[in-house]
């Protein structure tokens, strides 16, 4: 079995024990009812839900429309310096990355269109249409 020794890891296996602490705390405490998944997803507003989700949708396709420009110009201009005739040819590839970006801003749109303000009242759950919105 290898250990890694990175600092990253050495972090994240700091982190695990500091969790695994606190779990152990609150079940030999007899408070092991607050470590509870489900009460967490139920209380939790799933329009939250729904904006992280759009929120990655914006984020992620913007990173990797960056991303594809950062390849695709970095061996265009590479290209472009063996052969200058291909210049504008080439440029199709950072074209279709920005589109990236695009469709990823209009399933933004579409997703917080979908959404819908409802008011809790005291003792009132979310409604399946909720969730599934």
């Amino acid at each position: 079995m290898a250990v890694y020794t990175s600092k990253t890891a050495i972090f994240l296996y700091a982190v695990g024990f500091f969790a695994f602490l606190v779990f152990l705390d609150l079940v030999f405490t007899g408070n092991g009812a607050q470590f509870d998944v489900g009460r967490f997803l139920t209380e939790t507003s799933p329009y939250m839900w729904a904006l992280i989700g759009t929120a990655l949708a914006v984020g992620l396709s913007v990173v990797g429309a960056a991303w594809g420009i950062f390849i695709t110009g970095s061996t265009l201009v590479g290209a472009a310096v063996r052969t200058p005739r291909i210049r504008t040819k080439n440029l199709i590839s950072v074209i279709f990355c920005e589109v990236v970006a695009i469709y990823g801003l209009i399933m933004a749109i579409v997703f917080s269109s979908k959404l819908n303000d409802a008011e809790l009242g005291d003792g009132q759950t979310y409604s399946a249409s909720a969730y599934y919105s």
